[in-house]
């Protein structure tokens, strides 16, 4: 599971093109959430959790 969270909805398109090239077989499960602003001093952050 992806969960990704952006400071803008824009982002949206790119995070599908860089995901699609990624995991282009069985991809897992992913949310897409878009804050308004954090204090951090980067635009994207992604929580994965995987099983093998």
């Amino acid at each position: 599971m992806v969960r990704i969270y952006a400071v803008s909805s824009g982002f949206y398109n790119a995070i599908n093109r860089v995901s699609a090239k990624y995991f282009s077989v069985n991809p897992p499960a992913r949310t897409f959430v878009p804050v308004a602003s954090w204090p951090m001093e980067f635009d994207i952050e992604i929580e994965c959790v995987a099983v093998t």
